[in-house]
C-alpha cells in the first residue's frame, strides 16, 4: 500500500512498519540513506521554481504536474505496481494541509487503481 506524508512527521512514524521514500529533489539533511530517492515522482525544477516564485498559480501547477504524470505514467507504472504490496510512505516537505504535489500524486495513483492514502 502507498501512503503520503511529510518529513517533519518522520520521527513519529513506525520505521519497522513502513518503508520511506523521498519524492523531492533533495532530502533534508537529517534523513539518512534508509530513505530512498524516488525523485522521479516529483515536479520538475522548472515547475517548482515557477510556482514558488508566483509565475504560475495552483491551478496551472496542478495542470502541468498532472500532465507530467499522464505523460510519464508508463515509464514508472511497473515500478510502482511492483512495490504496491509494501507499506511505502512517499515524503515531501509540505504539511498535510498545504497545497503540494504529493496530494496530486495520491489522487492520480488512486485514479489509476493504485491505492494511496495520506498517513495521519
Amino acid at each position: 500500500m502507498y501512503y503520503t506524508s511529510y518529513f517533519a512527521k518522520l520521527k513519529k512514524l513506525d520505521k519497522e512498519k513502513y518503508k520511506f521514500v523521498s519524492i523531492t529533489h533533495s532530502k533534508p539533511e537529517f534523513c539518512d540513506d534508509s530513505i530512498e530517492d524516488w525523485s522521479f515522482l516529483g515536479p520538475s525544477e522548472k515547475l517548482l521554481y515557477s510556482y514558488k516564485n508566483n509565475y504560475i498559480d495552483q491551478e496551472e501547477y496542478t495542470k502541468q504536474y498532472n500532465q507530467f504524470l499522464d505523460e510519464k505514467w508508463y515509464s514508472f507504472r511497473d515500478f510502482l505496481i511492483l512495490h504496491q504490496n509494501e507499506n511505502i510512505v512517499m515524503l515531501c516537505y509540505e504539511k498535510s494541509t498545504d497545497f503540494c504535489h504529493r496530494h496530486l500524486l495520491r489522487k492520480f495513483l488512486n485514479e489509476v487503481g493504485i491505492k494511496c492514502e495520506e498517513l495521519e
